[in-house]
């Protein structure tokens, strides 16, 4: 008969995992991020810029409020239904309306006052120029000839 050693953190991890993956499954399908505080971003630098593009399908320009705040991007948006049909049963419905919203830090200082917003089917793009003292510098090497004196 060979003896194992009981670990019962292993345990309590694996009934974790489980769990995670329980409620991944149930509120990932029931309540996708419509009326929650997320939605999916990417960030992502350049030598010029901090880019953030956010998916927010079915909102017009208008529907959006973008302020830079000590080092904080905020994205928000409102939907409103278009109308209201008193006559409909629904049996599914997923597409939320009321006010969204995210904050996001910035990994590098940004020149506000200069970010430009492009929303283009469904993605909305903000660039914001990056401010100068945090752009890369390029420092150029030359060359020195060394003069030696010879004594004659």
């Amino acid at each position: 008969m060979t003896l194992m050693r009981w670990e019962p953190w292993a345990e309590v991890r694996r009934i974790a995992r489980a769990m995670d993956e329980m409620m991944d499954e149930l509120f990932g399908r029931l309540r996708p991020w419509h009326g929650t505080a997320s939605f999916p971003l990417n960030v992502y630098e350049t030598k010029e810029a901090v880019v953030v593009e956010a998916a927010l399908p079915g909102f017009r320009p208008e529907d959006f409020d973008i302020s830079v705040q000590d080092g904080l991007l905020t994205i928000r948006a409102e939907r409103r239904p278009e109308r209201e049909e008193e006559h409909r049963t629904y049996h599914w419905r997923e597409l939320g309306y009321g006010s969204f919203y995210r904050s996001v830090s910035l990994p590098a200082p940004v020149e506000a006052d200069q970010a430009e917003a492009i929303y283009e089917r469904g993605l909305l793009t903000i660039t914001l120029p990056k401010a100068a003292e945090a752009r890369p510098k390029t420092i150029q090497v030359r060359a020195r000839e060394v003069v030696e004196a010879r004594a004659s």
